[in-house]
């Protein structure tokens, strides 16, 4: 459970102020306040969810424990607690007396209870202000607040959001490893990157060593890789929409203007508002144009690829709180503020939770297995015998998903994804090949050197799937 608490400063000297849970923690002291306490506003269309603190659906009260640690001093509390939304909830607090006199080196128990009500509009929660006076003497007191949501009843989910990334994930896949094969007359003299064994593995170490950078110096990492994403992003964008404005109307100049034009303001829409939707679909936007531009040279290469990105998956996720103290992949994905990755809030019959998260769903974990598919869907065009192994590739992609999210939910801890795509992607491909007796060329991926050589390289889009 997850314990956010919005608190303003205390210069109080001696004075400490607790939520007890499981254990004390700490809400402030006459030194400083936690970085958690700050002031947030709710923003939950936008996934970034409220800092506040959360009494969840099954408490029923919550225990605020005041410390004098004054030694000759005693201390008077006054408290005066507020429902913003009466409609959804009554409060009542012990003890009722006031005010409640500290003695030097003592405590207080004040304890809030909460009775639910049902209402028809659904809502949930309701934001709480507990106001205290402290008087330290006659002629010095101090004012200050706290401010928490209580959440009623768990609000019922219209559709859960790892269903809308399992459906904009396999979509991506299926759509981006066609559209990865057709031709597009922009990028002819824009030579594709394909991956051999050397060039997987500086792959991998390059993006452990810019994950490390992005956990170590987060806000210079947002910073450059937003200067990196803005441009990425609007020349992916131009050129995907001008390939397909030029497939519908011709090449002309005014294609070309009204691609950029567009493409402007989707990226302009996205670092304006950063909303949700607008993020993903950069993103699908800019893995689609990966699908065209990357290829790999061999099913060898793709086993290399996919086992690497298998462990770098493992250590950073599950191995990397050893040495950091946080899951690195974890902390870094829901850190930085970019459209690298799917996100989805909960989407809510009624009002949502002041606890919005978002599940998140970073584009390695398409994009890596989305052009070993590619590559096994290229292989099947060329040899001509059926698309079972690539049917296969997508079912595997599917069921890995969905085993992934199940374990997510289940264990409420994020997931390596390639943990589980990886061995059923490249496992059942590899049987099937030998079955149909086809392995050493998919292994090899020598039809592809014969075929370059020959110079028919891009496949028609009749020949697509």
């Amino acid at each position: 459970m997850y314990f956010y608490i919005l608190f303003i400063f205390i210069q109080s000297q001696g004075f400490e102020l607790f939520i007890e849970k499981d254990k004390q923690y700490l809400i402030a002291n006459e030194n400083k306040t936690d970085i958690r306490f700050k002031d947030e506003s709710l923003d939950q269309t936008q996934c970034h969810p409220s800092k506040q603190y959360l009494e969840n659906s099954n408490e029923k009260h919550t225990k605020f424990i005041f410390n004098n640690n004054h030694q000759k001093d005693q201390i008077t509390i006054v408290m005066h607690p507020l429902v913003y939304d009466t409609d959804v909830l009554n409060i009542l607090y012990t003890p009722k007396k006031k005010p409640s006199e500290i003695e030097p080196n003592s405590s207080e128990q004040f304890i809030i209870s909460y009775e639910c009500k049902a209402n028809k509009d659904q809502i949930s929660w309701s934001l709480i202000v507990l106001e205290f006076q402290v008087f330290f003497d006659q002629n010095h007191s101090q004012y200050y607040s706290i401010f928490f949501y209580k959440q009623c009843q768990q609000t019922e989910l219209q559709i859960h959001p790892l269903i809308i990334l399992l459906i904009l994930a396999v979509s991506l896949i299926i759509i981006g490893t066609n559209y990865g094969l057709q031709e597009i007359k922009m990028l002819e003299q824009i030579k594709t990157d394909e991956f051999n064994a050397k060039t997987s593995v500086l792959f991998i170490l390059s993006a452990s060593v810019l994950l490390f950078c992005l956990f170590k110096f987060p806000y210079i990492g947002q910073i450059v890789l937003s200067v990196v994403i803005f441009f990425l992003a609007i020349l992916s964008i131009q050129i995907i929409i001008e390939d397909q404005l030029q497939k519908m109307i011709g090449k002309n100049t005014l294609v070309k203007i009204v691609s950029y034009l567009i493409s402007f303001g989707i990226v302009f829409l996205y670092f304006y508002y950063k909303h949700w939707i607008v993020n993903n679909i950069v993103a699908f936007l800019i893995t689609l144009l990966m699908f065209k531009i990357i290829e790999i040279d061999s099913f060898k290469t793709a086993t290399l690829l996919l086992s690497l990105a298998f462990f770098y998956d493992i250590f950073w996720v599950f191995i990397s709180p050893y040495f950091f103290g946080t899951s690195v992949m974890a902390q870094v994905a829901t850190s930085i503020d970019l459209p690298m990755k799917f996100i989805c809030p909960p989407l809510m019959i009624s009002n949502t939770s002041p606890l919005m998260k978002c599940s998140i769903l970073g584009l390695g974990d398409i994009l890596l297995p989305g052009i070993v598919i590619k590559y096994v869907l290229k292989f099947e065009n060329l040899v001509n015998k059926g698309y079972c192994m690539y049917i296969t590739s997508i079912i595997g992609y599917c069921i890995g998903l969905i085993v992934c999210m199940c374990s997510l939910v289940i264990y409420q801890q994020a997931q390596p994804a390639l943990l589980y795509l990886v061995p059923i992607i490249l496992i059942p491909v590899m049987i099937m090949s030998v079955i149909r007796k086809q392995f050493y060329q998919l292994w090899k991926g020598q039809i592809f050197k014969s075929q370059k050589q020959a110079g028919v390289y891009e496949l028609q889009q009749s020949e697509q799937v």
